[in-house]
């Protein structure tokens, strides 16, 4: 029996992480790994595709190479990559996994082989262990069961070199990607807002600096921090901060200034050009799980009697690999995001969505609600059905002209009120990819706005977001109801 139970802790990495395994501390010391909270919290959760976004010094590559290590040393013909982010951070993993695999008792520790300074063979296992830079021929085409990719925000290249490592990893593999946040735009961001969105094979795994208890330093007696800040008095509130924990953040800031910390610290993607809105505002808007969610659609709120809504639509061709169709349904009483409907849908698709989400939203109230659909483009084959359908609340930008007209003019002034209500924080949002595709939005140089250039970069969150807000102004004989102007039936597109 006793035999069994060994044999078992044997194979459980956390078992064997804690009973054989050493790293160097902070402090340069050498210690048996035990697993901080963080450390064990991402334990419990793991799957066989993750995305971390940490914020520094949680441990996450040491936690990742011990596990990969038993792995590789457990089982038979496991190949086990590390990719570093320069060549620098590459030397520092290859000591640690050596200083991890020499302390292991020899009786337990395979016959190994060195193939070069940066691969491990275990001949006795068929099994090798391979740490690169992402500045070296890191893609080349071969099988890997584990892949660690370190700090891929900061990769040269990534969009050459990740595509490739990622297809050498078979279904059965596992693959963890791990960063501190770097800028908006690159493959590592694109990849987080997908996995946010639920469009991604990775899970995400979100690691600021509130999780680690260690973060924090002792008040002297009689120290009292108040006044805090606005922005203080909404961390205490969403993440419960105790004194100690605000007076660690604000040394940490005076040293490395606030967008250095937000970045390293809170997770927070750098906005370069010149963004739209403020990240920091969206970073800390509440988080809600949604009641209800499927393929396209999730739902934070149903319906509410005397309520009424505001529904603005970014239409889309409905390509897999192209643009999304995205519905963003509020509450006017509050402005809060209560559903969204967001994914590849063509016109004919999107037009039966939207139409049960305006009479669901609609109660059979007279005007409540008001659904504006973007009339550019592909936006015209979505109204011609919403017009068969009879939607009712469609909004009419002139008399004879369902739906919103985006023209220069129009998004400028759409753009820059839906940004001074934010700033004014008159709307909430709880999807995760649109405050993704929000942090992203910028400025452009001839005045217009939009998503980052680069392939995965999408804004359509964000208009659907900006059509909606733009429904507060509509007036009565701009929406379409049954019985209403002409009879009820407007047949006309112009």
């Amino acid at each position: 029996m006793a035999r069994k139970n060994e044999e078992h802790n044997f194979l459980d990495p956390i078992w064997y992480i804690e009973t054989f395994l050493w790293v160097r501390s902070k402090n340069k010391k050498i210690v048996p790994f035990y697993l901080n909270p963080v450390q064990r919290h991402y334990m419990a959760h793991r799957s066989k595709r993750d995305i971390v976004l940490k914020g520094r010094q949680h441990g996450f590559s040491t936690l990742k190479l011990a596990e990969y290590l038993h792995d590789t040393i457990t089982n038979e013909a496991t190949h086990t990559k590390i990719v570093a982010h320069k060549r620098e951070a590459a030397g520092k993993l290859l000591a640690a996994l050596k200083l991890m695999f020499f302390r292991i008792p020899p009786e337990f520790r395979p016959r190994v082989r060195y193939d070069n300074k940066y691969e491990f063979t275990f001949p006795d296992l068929e099994s090798q262990i391979t740490i690169a830079s992402a500045t070296d021929d890191a893609g080349r085409s071969e099988t890997i069961n584990n892949l660690l990719a370190t700090e891929v925000a900061f990769w040269p290249n990534a969009e050459e070199t990740l595509p490739g490592l990622l297809e050498a990893v078979p279904e059965s593999g596992n693959i963890c990607l791990e960063s501190t946040p770097n800028g908006v735009g690159d493959p590592f961001y694109a990849e987080v807002q997908k996995a946010r969105a639920g469009q991604s094979e990775f899970t995400l795994h979100l690691y600021p600096w509130w999780v680690n208890p260690e973060y924090k330093k002792p008040l002297r007696k009689g120290e009292n921090l108040e006044p805090y800040s606005e922005e203080e008095i909404k961390l205490i509130a969403q993440y419960n901060l105790t004194p100690e924990q605000i007076k660690w953040r604000r040394a940490k800031i005076r040293r490395l200034g606030q967008r250095k910390f937000a970045r390293e610290y809170e997770c927070s993607f750098l906005q370069s050009g010149r963004p739209v809105f403020d990240a920091t505002i969206i970073e800390h808007w509440p988080k809600k799980e949604p009641i209800y969610t499927d393929n396209y659609l999730r739902v934070w709120e149903r319906p509410k009697p005397g309520e009424r809504y505001a529904i603005g639509v970014d239409t889309s061709e409905g390509l897999p690999d192209g643009d999304r169709a995205c519905a963003q349904v509020f509450k006017m009483s509050t402005w809060e995001q209560v559903a969204i409907l967001h994914g590849a849908l063509k016109p004919q698709v999107l037009a039966v969505y939207v139409d049960r989400l305006a009479r669901e939203y609609r109660q059979g109230q007279p005007y409540g609600v008001i659904l504006g659909v973007e009339r550019n483009n592909h936006g015209h084959a979505v109204l011609v059905k919403l017009l068969e359908f009879e939607t009712p609340g469609l909004y009419f930008f002139k008399p004879q002209n369902p739906g919103w007209d985006t023209n220069p003019a129009t998004k400028f002034m759409m753009v820059d009120e839906a940004e001074e209500a934010v700033r004014r924080g008159l709307i909430t949002i709880y999807d995760e990819a649109t405050k993704g595709e929000m942090i992203a939005f910028e400025w452009k140089d001839n005045g217009s706005a939009g998503a980052p250039e680069g392939e995965g970069n999408h804004d359509d969150t964000v208009t659907a977001l900006c059509i909606a807000w733009q429904m507060r102004k509509a007036t009565q004989w701009q929406i379409w109801e049954p019985g209403g102007r002409e009879g009820g039936r407007v047949m006309v597109i112009g």
